[in-house]
């Protein structure tokens, strides 16, 4: 509990500073509304007094100070909008702490659910595992603020990486664990500029994608080489002609065959540079909304392989860093932004050319920093997921990093082994060992036959995204898991509960024929290929208890014949029959219920051999359902 204590306190510690940080900005704020209302009732209560006094010299000294003080109402309206977003962010950051104790004490339910977007019934075990949505492992992992950063984090836990990038992932998040403060602080950065991103708008998915086709497009058509010159000759021409037509004597219509040449190019290039103006009227929101993330990434020392690779990529040749470029950038759209003023878009702008100096700008600065654009938004999404896996390594610092070995034969080997969604002061672990087989495991109705299978799949998963599991220990080769467990009907596409399992089962199998030898990965280096982890939960169970018996053992003979490693939940004896045909490849355990004066408690160890109780007609009656008395004598467990 110690290790536990000390998490929990330190969360309790950054709390109180951004509890004592939004305290004092509250006072300033408090303050600083007081400072308004009083320089705004002596400004008007000034400039009535210059009006009644507007014939003596005095109405020019109450008129000025009432000028200082308008000026000083506007001032101190900028500094308090500072002040309120400063006390804003740190209320944020103490929900976010709130946040973390609230995962670290088990109340998932009192969080928002988390990824539901990513469920589908159709992956190999997402919908078995309760990876997305309400009390999930999403729900528990998830700490990002981006949508890019929230898809890359599902990605990893929806396909495992290679044993080295799991390797390198692992790495980075043990640097980024202890930084607590720091992660709390690139949430911030992320929440106060990001909301709208956060919830998956359609128009903020667009900016983003406007941004990264923007940036890695080829130079425009329009950017002839002559233009910058000819944008530059053209507005100083008919200004010096103007200023120096009165002096020297030039003739006026000089002056405006230049302005009139002058507007005449501007306007030939309106249409020209209409795309590339609409294209930077939201570059700058866009792209400022992961600035202050990128700024963060960039100021951070990170040691770890993963984290300093995608620092340095994220510099220009010259060795500037994405803050410098964003900044760049933000500039040069505030200056075309100049053309908002209707006036200066139809009069001022065309004689000096804006739009065409600004637009070249935007070309100089893509063609700079262009192609590393994709790059920065890439490092935002990698970073935050890392992120969001050091929060959990923080937050369960008795949980383990799995060691990913190698070898012919697939291995799960877990010392300590719980289920992360349940609370550590309830869960029970257990040490299991799958054989180079099957784990047959039995046991009466809420024994924990389900919870040890999901447990199980969950940490081969999350192990597999690099982050840490659920055990004290977990040994493991690259692993694909394959799951049957969770079945339903569907009445629209005429599909039984008992096909639908039939054609998951399939799925299950179908996993298995991949090459043993590996395959061409993505990035064009041969990955190892990942042998199946299959977990069944009560096979066939909607059949009669001949087909059952039957296929239940053809399909775990055609799963451990294809090399594949799992478990296998069951109430069917029969079943266990297969110890007996598959002494080396099977082994029997169970769990089992204690009775004591006719209540029945559940201890959730996990217990090598058969088990030999049963408690359904204990459970129905319970329930106040009519059923026997006493036990039948059954086949079924």
């Amino acid at each position: 509990m110690a290790a536990a204590d000390e998490t929990t306190g330190a969360y309790e510690k950054l709390r109180a500073e951004h509890q004592a940080r939004a305290a004092d900005e509250e006072k300033r704020s408090r303050w600083l509304s007081v400072l308004r209302g009083v320089s705004f009732v002596a400004a008007v209560a000034l400039a009535v007094e210059a009006a009644w006094w507007r014939a003596s010299g005095h109405a020019a000294l109450t008129g000025g100070a009432a000028a200082a003080c308008v000026i000083a109402f506007f001032v101190l309206v900028v500094v308090h909008a500072r002040v309120i977003a400063r006390r804003e962010r740190a209320l944020a950051g103490a929900r976010a702490c709130n946040d973390g104790l609230t995962r670290v004490a088990g109340r998932l339910s009192e969080l928002p659910p988390r990824g539901a977007s990513f469920a589908s019934e159709a992956h190999p075990y997402s919908d078995d595992l309760d990876l997305f949505g309400g009390a999930s492992v999403f729900q528990l992992f998830d700490r990002t603020t981006t949508a890019m950063g929230e898809r890359r984090l599902a990605s990893w836990l929806l396909a495992a990486a290679p044993p080295d990038v799991v390797r390198a992932r692992q790495e980075a998040v043990k640097e980024l664990s202890p930084r607590l403060a720091w992660r709390i602080e690139l949430m911030l950065d992320g929440m106060s500029v990001d909301e709208a991103d956060r919830r998956e708008t359609s128009a903020a998915r667009a900016d983003v994608e406007r941004l990264v086709r923007w940036a890695g497009s080829p130079r425009p058509t329009w950017a002839a080489p002559g233009l910058a010159v000819l944008a530059w000759v053209l507005p100083v021409a008919t200004a010096g002609l103007a200023i120096a037509s009165p002096i020297v004597g030039f003739p006026a219509w000089s002056v405006t065959v230049t302005a009139a040449l002058t507007f005449a190019t501007s306007l030939a290039y309106a249409k020209r540079l209409a795309d590339t103006i609409e294209t930077a009227s939201g570059l700058r929101d866009a792209l400022e909304r992961f600035g202050a993330v990128l700024a963060r990434i960039e100021q951070a020392e990170m040691k770890a392989g993963l984290l300093a690779a995608r620092k340095e990529a994220m510099r220009d040749p010259e060795g500037r860093g994405p803050a410098a470029q964003v900044r760049e950038l933000a500039s040069i759209v505030g200056f075309l932004d100049a053309r908002r003023n209707d006036i200066f878009r139809l009069v001022i702008g065309p004689l000096l050319m804006w739009d065409v100096h600004w637009c070249l700008a935007l070309d100089r600065w893509r063609g700079r920093s262009g192609a590393r654009v994709s790059v920065w938004l890439e490092t935002v999404a990698e970073v935050e997921a890392l992120a969001s896996l050091a929060g959990v390594a923080f937050d369960h610092p008795r949980w383990c990093f799995a060691e990913i070995g190698s070898g012919n034969e697939a291995r799960f080997a877990a010392e300590g082994l719980a289920h992360p969604l349940i609370a550590a002061s309830t869960a029970v672990a257990n040490d299991v060992e799958l054989p180079q087989g099957a784990l047959l495991v039995t046991g009466s109705n809420m024994s924990g036959k389900s919870t040890m299978l999901r447990s199980i799949g969950l940490a081969a998963v999350m192990a597999q995204a690099g982050g840490p599991s659920c055990a004290t220990r977990l040994v493991m080769t690259p692993l694909d898991v394959r799951t049957s467990m969770r079945v339903r009907d569907s009445v629209e596409e005429g599909v039984s509960r008992f096909y639908a399992e039939v054609l998951k089962l399939r799925r299950v199998i179908d996993g298995t024929d991949r090459p043993a030898e590996g395959a061409e990965s993505g990035s064009g280096r041969v990955a190892p290929n990942p042998r199946v982890l299959f977990l069944l939960d009560e096979i066939l169970s909607g059949t009669n208890s001949a087909e059952r018996h039957a296929g239940a053992r053809a399909i775990v003979r055609e799963l451990i014949e294809r090399g594949a490693i799992g478990a296998v939940s069951t109430h069917d004896l029969a079943l266990a029959a297969l110890v007996d045909e598959l002494p080396r490849q099977t082994r029997l355990v169970h769990f089992e219920e204690q009775v004591t004066a006719d209540e029945m408690t559940f201890d959730y160890r996990l217990r090598d051999g058969i088990v030999r109780t049963r408690n359904a007609l204990r459970l129905m009656r319970r329930a106040g359902l009519p059923v026997p008395a006493e036990e039948p004598v059954a086949h079924d467990a």
